[in-house]
């Protein structure tokens, strides 16, 4: 028996990011796909890398700022690629290297660096990184030991290097940050997701994104409160989430989904055009969600029966229901229930939506 993977794709195309125009075959191909702002990568199962959509800031590693490439083209010239993160004028990557020692290096391209892989940082064999981000102009990287690198510009605290650090040319180490697991992008701000489950934030906050009742921007991180926390324990603790440009959703060990940043275009789902600034739980979920995606102003949440609910900014056709109205609550997307189709996971990106299933053939 053969396990056949098959990746959906729908929204914003108009740079080629969907890579729905090539005959490529994704299911044997790509092990993972990684939607950026206007571009995608997809990693194969041997390592190797390719990029598609838009290349006017050299995001997609060929050494040229092609205006828009249609078809996955691979990255030459980087060692095995273990994990990719597409900003929205860069990508950064995690590969071993070519050497004995097997140590990892952190390459990067786009902009802020060169249109072709340049190496940023090696680590010794013994340090493993679990989880990177890319963010508008900066970028994020957690190790298995907790320790978190932050690295571009950090104009509004994007960085969690304090006020007089306002960008950073080199991964650097963030020494006030928690034991982090995974490590999260907004468009200028930062989230740390840590190992006891508690949300962590820092940079603008100009829309609620920091989920801090106060305005203005923060340079240091300020743990995430819960209205259902109390004065000597936090009681919210978060398994999984994911952040979009300006808003965050997530997922508490209890099943629960909370959301907070701005909400404008309903990408909330909280049955409101409106943001908030303090963590707010969604009560209209029809359905038990086992995973969140949030693309730059909207969200898809995967079900525990594989069906797919999506909200927010639909303008490009991003949440699936064949038109492109704002939508305020999670709605089911049809597609896939009409062609019994159980979705495992949802990714997004920009205005890009893309679902994963995964079947015996």
């Amino acid at each position: 028996m053969t396990m056949t993977r098959v990746v959906y794709a729908w929204g914003s195309g108009g740079a080629g990011q969907l890579g729905t125009r090539t005959d490529l075959d994704y299911s044997a191909a790509f092990d993972q796909i990684i939607p950026g702002g206007c571009h995608t990568a997809g990693r194969t199962s041997r390592g190797e890398l390719y990029t598609w959509g838009d290349g006017t800031h050299g995001q997609l590693g060929d050494g040229s700022n092609a205006s828009v490439q249609l078809e996955p083209q691979i990255v030459r010239n980087i060692p095995q690629v273990e994990r990719a993160s597409c900003g929205w004028w860069h990508t950064v990557v995690v590969a071993k290297s070519d050497d004995s020692h097997r140590s990892s290096q952190v390459l990067a391209w786009g902009h802020g660096h060169e249109s072709k892989p340049a190496l940023l940082l090696t680590l010794p064999p013994s340090i493993h990184v679990t989880s990177i981000a890319c963010g508008w102009k900066h970028s994020l990287l957690a190790t298995q030991d907790g320790q978190v690198y932050s690295w571009g510009r950090g104009r509004h605290g994007e960085l969690a290097l304090g006020s007089s650090v306002k960008d950073a040319k080199v991964p650097t180490l963030v020494e006030s940050a928690p034991p982090t697991k995974i490590v999260f992008c907004g468009w200028q701000h930062s989230v740390f997701l840590d190992t006891s489950g508690q949300v962590w934030a820092c940079g603008s906050n100009k829309h609620g994104q920091l989920g801090q009742s106060t305005s203005g921007n923060s340079f240091t991180l300020e743990r995430v409160v819960f209205p259902q926390d109390n004065e000597r324990a936090a009681v919210v603790s978060v398994r999984s989430m994911s952040v979009g440009w300006h808003h965050a959703v997530c997922i508490a060990e209890d099943g629960s989904v909370h959301a907070w940043g701005k909400g404008d275009l309903g990408q909330l789902g909280l049955g409101e055009f409106a943001s908030e600034s303090i963590p707010r739980k969604a009560n209209s979920l029809l359905e038990q969600v086992v995973q969140v995606a949030c693309g730059s102003e909207h969200t898809l949440l995967v079900s525990a029966s594989g069906q797919v609910y999506s909200c927010g900014w639909g303008e490009h056709g991003n949440l699936g229901h064949n038109h492109t109205s704002n939508l305020n609550r999670p709605t089911r997307i049809d597609f896939f229930e009409t062609h019994a189709i159980k979705i495992n996971f949802c990714l997004a990106a920009g205005a890009t939506s893309f679902a994963i299933s995964t079947a015996a053939s």
